[in-house]
């Protein structure tokens, strides 16, 4: 199922943080479609790492200190 847009980056966090606690405990079996799909989130996340520039473009602070993303959606305290 899609992620909704306004809430897609939560939901997908849950998710990766639900991958990354079922590769400790060893649930990832070697082959099949759960392994490619995990050697294929490998170069998703590395694809995301490498947008860290832009999101730090997005949540920088504005002259008052306060957080642009913050004060763009939400306005000024």
């Amino acid at each position: 199922m899609a992620n909704m847009s306004y809430c897609r980056f939560e939901n997908t966090l849950r998710d990766l943080q639900d991958c990354v606690w079922a590769l400790e405990e060893g649930e990832l079996e070697n082959g099949g479609t759960e392994m490619d799909a995990a050697i294929k989130m490998l170069d998703v996340c590395r694809e995301y790492l490498d947008l860290e520039n832009k999101i730090d473009n997005i949540i920088e602070e504005d002259e008052d200190g306060e957080s642009v993303f913050f004060t763009k959606n939400y306005g000024k305290i």
